[in-house]
């Protein structure tokens, strides 16, 4: 395997150990498996998440590049096409958030338009990567602005995304404003998107975000109507119309409709000719009724199945996006 981009001496030598680790731990049953997780294609080498932080960790360890080397990586790794690379530039960009600068920010545009292609690596830099730009004053509303606009459909979908950062920061008038370019996006990926921020929005803002899409329900997408509207009751969905109502396949009418009774064609069931003396008594039950004299219902044990426990939730395997030392 060749990279696309022409490299420097340290960009080759960090490449060609990236490309030993991954071929000594290929996995092909495992990237079969993950496969179906991605609709849009994947390619990859099938590494374990620990396979992969060892990489993240021997690359850092070895040449400690600077954020801006890494953004230059990232250009390289990203031409590849494989899974594993993508992720180890973000992987390795997310350990320098602090250090980020314009020039991060320029390549992390660039890896969008030119290199992500899944929405897995779009959404991780949605939420660990783009959102510091604007916490570090790297970038502004007014710069994201013109990814509303990018060729990547990855990157318009990033252009929404990021916006969740500034739901408590910015005016929902502001924030409306800005996502309404989106709101008919051709790619559904992209919908997926500026829906579900507009669902997000709506739980701190809810009065400004029905009022915004009941103004544009006849020019949004239908799937961007849909996910913002999920939380809300039945009364405001039918305001927006029926693409923001459930795609459950159910009917929302209350009343059992009224059809006709079918002809009987089957005989009817006879009566059990039981004698009056082979009953059992039946036992009463009230209130007053002991317990140990009532019917003990226990749920039976599964000797086969042995049962899962809920792992434990440490601060290191939380996914917050602005904890600068986590362990991702």
């Amino acid at each position: 395997m060749h990279a696309l981009k022409p490299m420097n001496e340290l960009q080759q030598e960090i490449f060609d150990m990236c490309l030993q680790y991954l071929y000594a731990h290929e996995n092909p049953q495992q990237m079969i498996k993950n496969s179906s997780l991605f609709k849009e294609g994947y390619d990859a080498f099938g590494l374990s998440d620990n396979e992969q932080r060892e990489l993240r960790d021997m690359v850092l360890d070895r040449y400690n590049p600077s954020p801006r080397e890494i953004a230059d990586l990232g250009h390289i790794f990203f031409s590849t096409h494989k899974y594993e690379f993508g992720l180890l530039a973000v992987q390795l960009i997310k350990k320098h958030r602090p250090r980020m600068d314009r020039y991060v920010y320029e390549a992390v545009f660039k890896w969008l338009e030119e290199g992500v292609e899944n929405s897995a690596l779009a959404d991780i830099l949605s939420n660990k990567i783009t959102p510091v730009f604007l916490e570090l004053g790297i970038a502004s509303l007014d710069d994201f602005e013109t990814w509303r606009t990018a060729s990547s459909k990855w990157t318009r979908r990033t252009a929404a995304l990021t916006m969740l950062y500034l739901m408590d920061k910015a005016s929902p008038e502001r924030l409306l404003e800005y996502i309404k370019p989106l709101l008919n996006d051709e790619d559904k990926d992209v919908q997926y998107g500026v829906g579900f921020f507009l669902r997000e929005l709506w739980g701190m803002h809810s009065e400004e975000v029905e009022a915004f899409l009941i103004k544009h329900k006849d020019g949004a997408a239908p799937m961007v109507l849909h996910l913002a509207s999920q939380k809300m009751s039945i009364d405001k969905k039918k305001q927006l119309g029926r693409n923001a109502m459930a795609k459950t396949g159910k009917s929302f009418r209350s009343t059992p409709s009224k059809h006709k009774p079918q002809r009987q064609t089957h005989q009817p069931r006879q009566k059990s000719q039981r004698q009056p003396g082979n009953r059992k008594p039946v036992q009463k039950w009230s209130k007053s009724t002991q317990p140990q004299q009532r019917r003990d219902f226990h749920k039976k044990g599964r000797p086969n199945v042995v049962e899962k426990e809920m792992p434990e939730i440490h601060a290191d395997n939380i996914p917050d996006w602005d904890s600068f030392d986590d362990t991702y």
